[in-house]
């Protein structure tokens, strides 16, 4: 009797047992407030109902993990978060914002000053930016909605393809493409993005002068490129790794971005050296202990639906051989689920991580890069729109307790940019259908 339900538990058809450890991840991530509570839990459901052994998953878990590229991507998002720390500490962060408002109007400031602390990614970041935007209305002029609306999206004007952002590393290393792959075809959206917010938030925000900057406030605000010297150093990197040594990509797809970052660290270090008691507070903080869980547990998460089962099949060929049958349209899928993912998790991470696998496998075993070029600006598009609208988004809940106004009113005030953008992004993943 036991082994007949066991058995009738594996007979349950694929798309159910992915869409069920799907529906895990959102539901445990809710109750617990932990996104790696949620994808372990899901992960471990799938591995299991799939068919795995103990033995099998553990060996899975491990292949998975430590491989030099996976032990890269990680050297990555550790990296990253310290880079962001530093400048935040050392204070080049707070130079470069008053070197923003020493130069610009206030309708300028209002949109640049949260794009620049958005190109050092940052759980919660707005909550940076935010005070800032309130420097830029020291006359009380404008509403707060308005300052809410305008910190929260150009925020995140970059993390459609910045490759600092966790979720843009994870999307990369999920779909094999390479990093100017994905920024090729997901930087047009940043650009519909960057006009979505000036037609339909900061038209609103009149121009006005400069803002006053304290004489304190004029020896502190240095040039602005010299502040943002440590991202150009990644960038800069990056860029001669790919012109001089084309072939690191062989070893690793990450080795460029961590030689870079690791450079950039070093240059803010000997610029403004931080003490040991500050490095200690960074390199221990639960910040990057609990990114690089979550980016290494979604790993996992990928290769279980990826592994073949014990009888030779996989979870891929099952779900494309079930949706075929049943005549659900695998287009329909690649859209709904990363929008479903990032309402109810809020972060670019947890929609990728929790709905990619899935979507990839929708391809077929071996997609090429075109192929999934062609489907990523609908699927992380629709996502990343979904996570702008998501009442657990945390930038957008520290961004309405600053300005105190409410979260069913600043959703809904952000319907038609959102909206607008979702327009771009059905006209960028057209033209790249056509290629």
């Amino acid at each position: 009797m036991e082994n007949q339900f066991v058995v009738s538990l594996l007979a349950v058809p694929a798309l159910w047992k992915i869409g069920l450890s799907l529906a895990l991840i959102l539901v445990v991530q809710k109750f617990s407030r932990s996104l790696l509570a949620g994808v372990i839990a899901g992960s471990a459901l799938l591995a299991f109902w799939a068919g795995h052994s103990p033995q099998s998953a553990l060996d899975i878990m491990l292949e998975s993990t430590f491989t030099f590229d996976g032990m890269m991507l990680l050297a990555v998002i550790v990296l990253v978060i310290l880079l962001s720390s530093q400048m935040a500490n050392s204070g080049m962060m707070a130079e470069l914002v008053a070197a923003v408002q020493k130069r610009l109007n206030r309708r300028a400031s209002v949109a640049l000053l949260p794009a620049l602390i958005g190109l050092l990614p940052m759980p919660g970041g707005a909550l940076f930016s935010a005070p800032l935007i309130d420097d830029c209305d020291r006359d009380k002029a404008l509403p707060p909605m308005e300052k809410t609306r305008a910190n929260y999206w150009f925020r995140h004007i970059w993390e459609f393809w910045w490759p600092l952002y966790p979720g843009v590393l994870l999307t990369i290393e999920l779909s094999g493409l390479k990093i100017w792959q994905l920024m090729v075809v997901m930087f047009p959206l940043t650009l519909i993005s960057v006009l979505s917010g000036y037609l339909f938030i900061l038209r609103r925000i009149p121009k006005d002068h400069a803002i006053h900057v304290s004489e304190e406030g004029h020896h502190a605000a240095g040039q602005i490129l010299p502040l943002l010297s440590p991202v150009l150093i990644v960038i800069a990197t990056y860029l001669g790794f790919m012109l001089l040594l084309p072939g690191t990509e062989v070893f690793s797809k990450y080795l460029p971005m961590v030689c870079g970052l690791s450079l950039a660290v070093l240059f803010v270090q000997v610029r403004r050296p931080l003490d040991r008691k500050t490095w200690k507070t960074m390199i221990l903080s639960r910040r990057i202990i609990s990114m690089v869980a979550i980016v290494a547990v979604i790993r996992i998460y990928g290769a279980y639906i990826e592994s073949p089962l014990p009888d030779g099949s996989s979870l891929i060929v099952l779900l494309r051989s079930e949706l075929a049958a049943q005549g659900i349209p695998a287009g329909l899928l690649i859209i709904l689920l990363p929008f479903i993912a990032a309402l109810t998790t809020g972060l670019t991470i947890g929609f990728v991580g929790a709905s990619f696998p899935v979507v990839l496998s929708l391809l077929g075993p071996e997609p090429t890069a075109l192929q999934i070029m062609q489907i990523l600006p609908f699927a992380y598009g629709v996502g990343f729109m979904g996570m702008m609208l998501s009442p657990v988004h945390v930038c957008l809940l520290v961004t309405n307790k600053h300005f105190n106004t409410g979260l069913t009113s600043s959703i809904r005030a952000l319907i038609a940019p959102v909206a607008f953008t979702a327009l771009g992004i059905i006209l960028v993943g057209g033209l790249w259908m056509m290629v």
